[in-house]
C-alpha cells in the first residue's frame, strides 16, 4: 500500500516534469522557425504524426500488458507476470523488425503522402528516418517502462522523460550553434534521446521489478493471444485517435502547402501541451482504477472514477482558459506580431479540450475491464467522419484551417459527450448519467474563466512577457483559490488532502 499511496510526490514530480515541458515548448518552437523557417518547422510534426502510425502495431501487445502485469502482481502471481513482460518485450522486437519494411516505403516516398517543396526532399527524408527509428526504439522501451506503473513510481518516470527532452534539445541547439541548422540535427536530437530513455527504461526495470524476469523460455502463446485480443482493439481505438487528432496536419500540409501546415503546425503545440498535461495526471491516477477492479470493489471504482474525473477537469479548465482568453497576446509574445491574426483559430482548437480531456480518466475502466473492442470501433468511425468532414469544410465550405480545427473539435467532442461517459457507466453496471454530471461545471469554469482573460487582457492591453505572466500567475491563484472555497464541499477537500498527504493509499 505504501508504493500505491505516493500520490503527492508522483503529482508534485509531474507537475515540475510537465512545467520544464511546456517552458522548453514555448521555447523551442520560436527557435526552431526562427532557424528553419515556418516551412521548414512544419516538417518536424508532420513527420511526428506520420511516423506514429507505426505505433499501431506495438499496441496490439503492448497496449494492455500494464493491466495483465498490474493485476497479476496485485495477486501475488509473479510467474504470470514475467510471463507477460517476456512475451511483451520478445513480441515488441520481432514487431520492431517488421516495421522496419512500412518505415522505408514512407522515407522513400514521401511525397505519396505530404507535398514537399523543392529544396526540401533531402531533409525531410532525413528527419522522416530518423524519427521512425525513435518509433521503432519506443517499441522496446515499452515493455521496460512497466515496471514504473506497476509500483506507481511515475515520479521515475517523469525524471527519465525530462532527461530526455533536454537532452534531445541541447543536441540540436549545440548542432545549430556549429553547423547550418537542418532538419536532420532534429532527427538526430530524437533517436539519441530515444536511446537514452530506452537505457534509463532498463535501469528502473531492474531496480523496482527485480522480480520481473525477462527470459525468452518465458513467451508464452497463450500471454500473446490474450494481449493481442486485448491490445488488438486499442490498436484499432488508436487508429481512430489518430485520424482525429493528427490528420489535421495531413489535410492542412495537403490543401494549404508547407507554409500554412508550418503556422497550424505551431498553434498545435498547444493542444499537444495540454493533451500531454492530461494524460500526465490521468497517468497518475490510472493504477488506482487497476487495483481497485482487481479488488472487486464497484462502489471505489465508482467514487474514484468520478473524482478523477470531476478533479481533471476542473484543473484541465484552468489552462484551457487560461489560453482561450489570452490566445492573442501568448501569440504575439511567443511567435511574434504575424501570427496575432491566428488567435481565433488557436480559441477554436483549445476550448472545447476542456471537456475532451477531462473525459480521459473515464478510458481506463474500459482498460481495467477489458472492454476495449466497442470504443475502438467508435474511436474509428469518429475519426473517419473527421477526416471526411476536415475535407468538406475546406472544400465546399471553403472554410480554411478554421475548417480542418471545426471538424477535429466537434467529432471528439459529441464522441466524449454522448458515448465516453454513458459507454463506461454501461460495462460496470451504473446508471448512464454517473458520469455526466461534472460536464457542467467543466464547462461554466472554462467559459467563465476564458471571457474573464480575454477582458482583462483587453482592458490591461497586455503586450509583453512580464505583463502576460503575471496576468497568468495572478488569475491561476484566484481560480484555484475560488474553487477551494467555492467548489469544491469539505468532504471532497478532505479526501483531497488524503490523497496528497505523502505515503497514503488512495482507498
Amino acid at each position: 500500500m505504501k508504493s500505491k499511496g505516493r500520490l503527492s510526490t508522483n503529482l508534485v514530480t509531474n507537475v515540475l516534469s510537465f512545467s520544464l515541458n511546456i517552458m522548453v515548448g514555448v521555447f523551442f518552437t520560436p527557435y526552431l522557425i526562427r532557424h528553419l523557417g515556418v516551412s521548414g518547422y512544419g516538417f518536424i510534426p508532420l513527420a511526428s504524426n506520420l511516423s506514429s502510425y507505426l505505433t499501431i502495431a506495438a499496441l496490439v501487445i503492448n497496449a494492455s500488458v500494464a493491466r495483465y502485469i498490474t493485476v497479476a502482481i496485485e495477486r501475488d502471481q509473479h510467474e504470470e507476470a514475467s510471463q507477460y513482460f517476456s512475451t511483451s518485450f520478445f513480441g515488441s522486437a520481432g514487431l520492431a523488425l517488421l516495421m522496419v519494411f512500412p518505415g522505408a516505403l514512407l522515407v522513400a516516398f514521401p511525397d505519396l503522402v505530404i507535398r514537399v517543396p523543392d529544396g526540401y526532399g533531402n531533409e525531410v527524408r532525413w528527419l522522416l528516418t530518423l524519427t521512425v527509428g525513435t518509433i521503432l526504439i519506443s517499441f522496446v522501451t515499452t515493455p521496460f517502462e512497466v515496471a514504473t506503473f506497476c509500483r506507481n513510481r511515475f515520479d521515475i518516470r517523469s525524471g527519465i522523460a525530462t532527461a530526455s527532452l533536454f537532452l534531445r534539445v541541447a543536441l540540436v541547439i549545440v548542432c545549430f550553434k556549429f553547423s547550418a541548422p537542418r532538419l536532420f540535427h532534429v532527427g538526430l536530437g530524437l533517436i539519441l534521446a530515444a536511446l537514452f530513455s530506452l537505457l534509463a527504461s532498463i535501469a528502473a526495470w531492474r531496480k523496482l521489478t527485480p522480480g520481473l524476469s525477462l527470459r525468452l523460455s518465458q513467451v508464452r502463446f497463450h500471454c500473446l493471444r490474450q494481449l493481442a485480443n486485448s491490445g488488438g482493439w486499442i490498436s484499432v481505438n488508436q487508429v481512430g485517435t489518430l485520424l482525429l487528432i493528427n490528420i489535421d496536419l495531413l489535410v492542412v500540409n495537403w490543401y494549404f502547402g508547407a507554409e500554412s501546415g508550418g503556422r497550424y503546425a505551431s498553434l498545435v503545440q498547444w493542444s499537444i501541451l495540454l493533451r500531454g498535461l492530461a494524460l500526465t495526471v490521468t497517468g497518475l491516477l490510472s493504477p488506482p482504477i487497476m487495483y481497485l477492479y482487481a479488488r472487486n470493489d464497484l462502489a471505489g471504482l465508482v467514487s474514484y472514477s468520478r473524482n478523477a474525473l470531476k478533479y481533471l477537469g476542473l484543473f484541465i479548465a484552468l489552462p484551457v482558459g487560461l489560453i482561450s482568453g489570452l490566445a492573442k497576446p501568448i501569440l504575439s509574445v511567443w511567435l511574434g506580431p504575424d501570427f496575432v491574426a491566428l488567435a481565433p483559430l488557436l480559441t477554436v482548437m483549445v476550448a472545447p479540450l476542456c471537456i475532451n480531456l477531462g473525459y480521459i480518466p473515464l478510458h481506463n475502466i474500459s482498460m481495467a475491464t477489458n472492454n476495449v473492442k466497442v470504443p475502438g470501433i467508435v474511436q474509428v468511425i469518429a475519426g473517419v467522419v473527421n477526416l471526411l468532414l476536415a475535407i468538406f469544410f475546406v472544400k465546399f465550405l471553403q472554410l480554411g484551417l478554421y475548417g480542418v480545427a471545426a471538424a477535429g473539435i466537434l467529432v471528439l467532442t459529441l464522441r466524449n459527450v454522448v458515448f465516453t461517459p454513458v459507454y463506461a457507466a454501461r460495462i460496470i453496471g451504473v446508471p448512464y448519467r454517473t458520469f455526466m454530471r461534472e460536464l457542467l461545471p467543466i464547462s461554466c469554469a472554462t467559459a467563465l474563466l476564458g471571457i474573464f482573460c480575454w477582458y482583462l487582457a483587453h482592458w490591461l492591453g497586455v503586450d509583453s512577457l512580464p505583463s502576460l505572466l503575471t496576468l497568468v500567475v495572478v488569475i491561476s491563484f484566484g481560480y484555484l483559490l475560488s474553487l477551494w472555497l467555492f467548489v469544491l464541499s469539505s468532504v471532497e477537500k478532505e479526501y483531497m488532502l488524503t490523497l496528497l498527504r505523502p505515503n497514503r493509499s488512495f482507498a
